[in-house]
């Protein structure tokens, strides 16, 4: 498939079936089912929120975007809300700590973010 042909017109449809999943979640999940879901899922769910309101407002003035790097996001975001929907999203990443290691300010802050130092670990 060429994927040139995936413009801010498909992306906006696709930007609007993630809207409507994240409703379905939390009414499958939440609502349906009276779970009260853990606050690393509500938190991960209100990060999906406003990352998906970002697209959108990016996606309605037409920025310009890489396609595999914008199919990417989605399939991520999609992936992450059906996992919450199931209950099988994993726990917080927690970093092991060496309690024999002294620990100094650089190694806590390197500790939150990943090989490119721009991303909180979240899993």
């Amino acid at each position: 498939m060429d994927l040139a042909c995936l413009d801010h017109a498909y992306f906006h449809e696709e930007l609007k079936k993630l809207t409507k999943l994240i409703v379905d979640v939390k009414r499958e999940r939440f609502e349906r089912r009276g779970a009260e879901g853990t606050d690393h899922e509500w938190n991960v769910l209100e990060q999906i929120e406003i990352q998906l309101d970002n697209l959108c407002i990016l996606n309605d003035e037409l920025v310009q975007f890489d396609i595999h790097e914008r199919l990417s996001e989605i399939y991520t975001m999609a992936e992450t809300l059906f996992k919450i929907k199931t209950g099988k999203l994993e726990k917080e990443f927690v970093p092991y700590v060496d309690p024999n290691y002294e620990y100094t300010d650089f190694d806590v802050y390197n500790a939150q973010y990943d090989d490119y130092g721009d991303e909180y670990y979240q899993e």
